[in-house]
């Protein structure tokens, strides 16, 4: 082979290695369970509205099913599918309105943010 072959092969080598992912880090185990039943509130941040949520929870290892219920007619709620890294509890609706959800879970309590129809909004629930 020629000079100029093994130089493009050198040149291919380090262009293709360039375009290499890094390897994401692995989801950290759960650290609670959230199975049971929880009650609270949401509201959305930017205005007055919000109302009583309560959800059930079923978790095996990271993953949690369930379901969401509200007082809201705009936010009836629905069915749930997530997953639990560390102590963050993570889910959106299968049906319904609420996605992306992000709740921290201290002791019995579990609090945290979504966005609703485009609005910030925030949760707050305890356990029952």
């Amino acid at each position: 082979m020629t000079a100029r072959g093994w130089l493009l092969i050198g040149l291919l080598f380090l262009v293709s290695s360039a375009c290499a992912t890094a390897p994401t880090e692995p989801a950290k185990p759960p650290t609670v369970d959230v199975t049971g039943t929880w009650e609270g509130e949401w509201r959305a941040l930017t205005f007055s509205y919000g109302g009583l949520v309560t959800m059930r929870l079923q978790q095996t290892g990271p993953k949690v099913t369930g379901e969401i219920r509200t007082n809201t007619p705009t936010a009836p709620g629905g069915e749930l599918a997530g997953t639990v890294a560390s102590n963050v509890l993570t889910f959106g609706t299968t049906t319904g309105s609420f996605f992306n959800a992000e709740l921290t879970v201290k002791g019995g309590e579990m609090s945290g943010t979504f966005p609703w129809y485009g609005m910030q909004s925030q949760m707050v629930l305890r356990r029952k």
